[in-house]
């Protein structure tokens, strides 16, 4: 898809997100931010003033938006990319970030780190998460409610963070929550690093296990990569290998959306969950 196209300069993409139907945004290896003002037929690279990898992309609005990654990275831009500012200074690795509104924002990463601004990203202080495990992926569904992915379970706070509950979701302790998404006050889903798509519509008292039973390819495991829903009932989930599985039911039953071509090794599957962000 676009994604191939877009990193002219050979870099990797690791994360893009579309402001609206013709403004976006990718970023990934080596500082890498490109974007698109045409529906990504034609992408243009930004200047981030920086070398290191970037993860994750969270925007607000055509003009202004946030980018993280290692060594704690995060920058802010005002005015479409044109110019980014530095406005973090912890060293952890900032997996994820997301701000559910124009001052409130939190990012996420590893050894259970997790920062919070309500100021636009221009202080950030760390909350206590209760965990040392790496968290993967993040979903604030307002300022206060939100989840996060980890190894072995998924946290969630209703506090806007002070507090964070730890939920093992009686998984192995390996298992990798890559992808969550908060959906309205009462339902979220996530997708583990295998075959499981969990879902909570009691604000996340319970959480029901669905697998997803994806096949073997030529008797390689296919897993499960990233997830996006536009709605609360219908739902999109890419794998390892390339497929994309959708529902329309809030994720009781999953098809196969799109032909699949076992075409991309699984070294680069890290962008799939980039890829999510152009179904609409």
């Amino acid at each position: 898809m676009v994604l191939a196209a877009a990193g002219a300069d050979g870099n990797q993409l690791l994360s893009v997100k579309f402001v609206d139907g013709n403004t976006g945004y990718a970023a990934g290896k080596i500082g890498t931010i490109i974007k698109t003002t045409n529906s990504g037929v034609n992408w243009f690279v930004l200047n981030s003033g920086i070398n290191v990898d970037i993860y994750s992309l969270s925007f607000r609005n055509i003009n202004t938006g946030y980018v993280s990654g290692i060594g704690g990275t995060i920058l802010k831009t005002t005015n479409g990319g044109i110019s980014w500012i530095a406005n973090n200074r912890s060293k952890c690795f900032v997996r994820v970030i997301d701000f559910p509104t124009d001052n409130a924002g939190y990012a996420v990463g590893n050894g259970g780190v997790i920062l919070k601004t309500i100021n636009g990203g221009n202080n950030w202080y760390q909350e206590t998460s209760g965990t040392g495990a790496v968290l993967y992926s993040l979903s604030f569904t307002d300022t206060l409610n939100g989840i996060a992915g980890a190894m072995g379970g998924i946290l969630q706070t209703t506090n806007g963070g002070k507090d964070w509950s730890f939920n093992t979701l009686g998984i192995n302790p390996m298992t990798i929550l890559v992808a969550t998404q908060y959906i309205n006050y009462q339902t979220a889903y996530s997708v583990d690093d295998g075959n499981g798509f969990y879902k909570t519509t009691n604000r996340g008292l319970n959480w029901q296990l669905i697998l997803l039973n994806i096949p073997l390819n030529n008797g390689s495991n296919d897993i499960a990569r990233g997830l996006l829903f536009i709605n609360k009932d219908t739902g999109f989930i890419v794998t390892d290998l390339g497929r994309i599985l959708r529902t329309t039911n809030s994720g009781d039953n999953w098809k196969h959306d799109s032909t699949f071509k076992d075409m991309i090794p699984k070294q680069e599957s890290e962008y799939y969950n980039s890829l999510l962000k152009l179904i609409n």
